[in-house]
């Protein structure tokens, strides 16, 4: 599947609901060299101060010598991690979808052949699979299993692994 900028687009409306704290720009590029002028900008434009652009210009410091760049080939790219760690780190929209998901990309964009990949690469365990994720689109847990599990014994196994409190059972709609 060949990614278009609605595809990134999608990928980068769910990070920003994953983890909007954690993603600053959004650059669509076709080079490296359009990315660099591009985070360039940004940062003059909404981080650096006036400060830290005339320390800058006084050291002889090319901005774009700072960024750690994440190429990988054309598409979207953002900074990731600009607000908590020391460097200015830019990704592939993709690589943070991965990072943050442990998904491929692709799959969530609806291909068909990537989701038969992945299934089959889980598959080789057993020939039922069972993924708890939890409020945040972390998997909580992953079953595996040779028969058909209910699913309220599902449930029950993931409340009672977490120590949960005690629920009625008998009165739970699943």
């Amino acid at each position: 599947m060949v990614l278009d900028n609605g595809h990134y687009e999608a990928l980068y409306e769910e990070m920003m609901d994953l983890n909007e704290e954690n993603i600053d720009g959004i650059f669509f590029v076709n080079t490296i060299t359009e990315l660099k002028e591009q985070a360039v900008n940004y940062l003059k434009d909404e981080y650096f101060d006036k400060v830290t652009l005339d320390i800058y210009k006084e050291e002889g410091t090319d901005i774009s010598s700072l960024l750690d760049i994440k190429w990988k080939g054309k598409g979207l790219y953002v900074f990731v991690g600009l607000h908590w760690t020391a460097g200015y780190h830019l990704y592939h929209i993709t690589e943070v979808f991965e990072l943050e998901t442990e998904v491929d990309p692709l799959i969530f964009l609806g291909d068909k052949e990537a989701a038969e990949k992945e299934k089959k690469k889980w598959l080789e365990h057993d020939k039922y699979i069972y993924i708890v994720w939890n409020y945040n689109s972390n998997i909580e847990k992953v079953y595996y299993s040779n028969e058909p599990e209910d699913y309220d014994d599902i449930l029950k196994s993931v409340i009672l692994s977490n120590k949960e409190s005690y629920i009625d059972y008998d009165n739970t709609d699943c």
